[in-house]
């Protein structure tokens, strides 16, 4: 990364006019606020790494802001007015965090939430301050926890910012790879929810339902299915019947969490191809295997998940670990004409293997069809999508029973699977436990 990148670029993007002249100095922030000022970073950053796509694992320490986009904040942060008082403080506030000076932007927020005798509107403050250092990059969950403490202490005009302050909370514990400390906020969230008014519950069902959800992912990721399906009959048992949305998400993670703890099904392709053997039974019994559906469409989009396959290949593949691509037939590739199955199946095979570097083999299924009476393609369902509804990621321990589904790749979650990944390696096949 070139290090003398100007300051000027993220203004140029954000398509403010700079005057330049042998007499004026460029002032590229002039004119800005601390609200703008928050944009400088993003832009510069997108500018700066477009070329160059981050495709190694995720992790926590890693999550910061670059140098280059810290010192462009700052520099802004300098030309720009600070405020006096009123919410714009918090923008302020956010811009310290952005550059580093914790003291100040503890003190500022502070300033802006202390000044309010109102108690709704100081716990929305507070919520904010929270959700501000929770997402802060590296993140300062120390001050977000003591500002959540405080919006705690309001009592009920607060607690429909407390059911979404924990929630903050859940999120970023997640992200951190602490399960145990964000399953407490998630649960902290939903005691908060249940206390609110039948309206203001409504309201916020979304949220909630979130937490359940969350909460049961880290379950079925650590515990088992039936751990997993519990939080989930409780979720529907306690979201209003007028939720009709919440509800939903609720019913189609319960579906997608259905097949978990049983067989799985045998993978049925009519191609394959990258096969590490001929043997074309899939899941190998005896082996841990993790299926991902291959979507045409994904582009550069699914390069992480590509990159964090080939380091579960690398990391665990001499222990018994197979990685299998699923994929349909659809009649056509790019904008061609109709092509043959087997023509489509050889172009998916040098997309996916050869240009998109995907590990692992790739089982492609000729999709059955029929024509609708103005000539429109109906295609049936394939038997992975009958056999794995919803889910487009799978984990297969050696005894083919289902321990993992989910529907589709988080980068975040790479190392909790890996994790997974490893314990079911360590089973013994015949005693393993879902």
């Amino acid at each position: 990364m070139r290090s003398d990148f100007p300051c000027s670029v993220a203004v140029l993007l954000l398509g403010v006019s700079i005057r330049v002249s042998a007499q004026d100095p460029v002032k590229p922030f002039e004119g800005f606020t601390p609200g703008a000022c928050l944009w400088v970073p993003r832009m510069v950053e997108r500018f700066a790494l477009r070329d160059h796509p981050d495709t190694s694992a995720y992790n926590p320490t890693k999550d910061s802001t670059i140098r280059l986009a810290r010192d462009s904040a700052q520099v802004c942060g300098t030309s720009a007015p600070a405020p006096t008082a009123g919410v714009a403080l918090l923008d302020e506030a956010r811009v310290q965090l952005v550059t580093g000076d914790d003291a100040a932007a503890r003190a500022t927020a502070s300033r802006y939430s202390g000044s309010l005798t109102d108690i709704e509107k100081k716990a929305w403050a507070l919520h904010l301050i929270v959700d501000d250092n929770a997402h802060a990059r590296p993140e300062r969950l120390t001050d977000a926890a003591a500002a959540l403490a405080e919006l705690d202490k309001l009592g009920p005009p607060g607690t429909r910012a407390s059911v979404l302050s924990h929630l903050t909370m859940a999120r970023a514990q997640r992200d951190r790879w602490n399960d145990s400390a964000a399953t407490a906020e998630a649960s902290a969230s939903i005691a908060k929810w249940r206390t609110l008014s039948p309206d203001a519950a409504l309201d916020l069902a979304a949220s909630v339902v979130e937490a359940f959800v969350m909460k049961s992912e880290i379950a079925l990721r650590t515990r088992n299915a039936e751990a997993a399906r519990a939080i989930l009959d409780t979720a529907s048992q306690t979201v209003p019947s007028a939720a009709g949305g919440a509800r939903r998400q609720i019913d189609a993670v319960r579906r997608l969490y259905s097949v978990a703890g049983k067989k799985a099904a045998p993978v049925q392709a009519t191609y394959w191809f990258n096969l590490p053997d001929t043997n074309r039974v899939r899941p190998v019994p005896g082996h841990v295997s993790i299926m991902l559906e291959a979507t045409h469409t994904c582009g550069s989009f699914c390069r992480p998940r590509y990159r964090a396959l080939a380091r579960y290949a690398a990391r665990f593949g001499q222990r018994g670990f197979d990685i299998i691509n699923f994929t349909k037939t659809v009649g056509f590739y790019r904008d061609v004409a109709p092509v043959t199955p087997i023509e489509e199946a050889r172009y998916d095979s040098s997309l996916f293997i050869a240009g998109r570097q995907m590990p692992g083999a790739l089982a492609i299924y000729e999709t059955k069809f029929s024509w609708l009476p103005d000539g429109r393609r109906v295609n049936e369902r394939t038997p992975q999508e009958l056999n794995f509804p919803l889910a487009s990621l799978v984990i297969i321990d050696k005894r083919g029973v289902i321990r993992y589904a989910a529907f589709g790749w988080d980068p975040v979650l790479e190392e909790p699977l890996a994790k997974l990944i490893d314990r079911l390696l360590s089973e013994d096949a015949s005693s393993g436990t879902p």
